[in-house]
């Protein structure tokens, strides 16, 4: 996600994002194999985690959908080298960037990386034999 200029308008921070989105959708329509897998792997732990409570205050079930598909995109670029530890690093990006916020590394987004990362690796052994 891009960070703003203080001096944008309400409007043109709008259309940052939407050309963004659009862009990560073309991407991600475009690869050579569905990321529908990788998209629901990354929702189910990011879900689960809730870094920054907003499923806990009840918000929509789709309020993570753009750190989720930011995430996924890196994993897709990342396969053949993805490591725990720099997707944890990763999405701690994220979502840092998007709600300015720090997050902190702790036990919780370790979990949340390393069962990421294993459910990533099962699902591309699976689709290798």
């Amino acid at each position: 996600m891009t960070k703003f200029n203080k001096d944008l308008s309400f409007d043109e921070k709008m259309k940052i994002v939407q050309k963004e989105v659009s862009e990560e959708k073309e991407y991600l329509n475009n690869l050579s194999f569905d990321p529908k897998p990788v998209i629901e792997i990354v929702k189910r732990y990011i879900d689960l985690w809730d870094p920054v409570l907003l499923l806990a205050m009840e918000c929509p079930e789709d309020e993570y959908e753009s750190e989720i598909r930011t995430i996924s995109i890196y994993i897709t670029k990342h396969m053949d080298d993805l490591d725990v530890i720099k997707l944890e690093r990763q999405i701690r990006e994220v979502f840092e960037d998007t709600f300015e916020e720090v997050i902190v590394q702790d036990h919780r987004s370790i979990d949340t990386a390393t069962q990421m990362h294993t459910a990533i690796r099962d699902l591309t052994l699976h689709f290798m034999i």
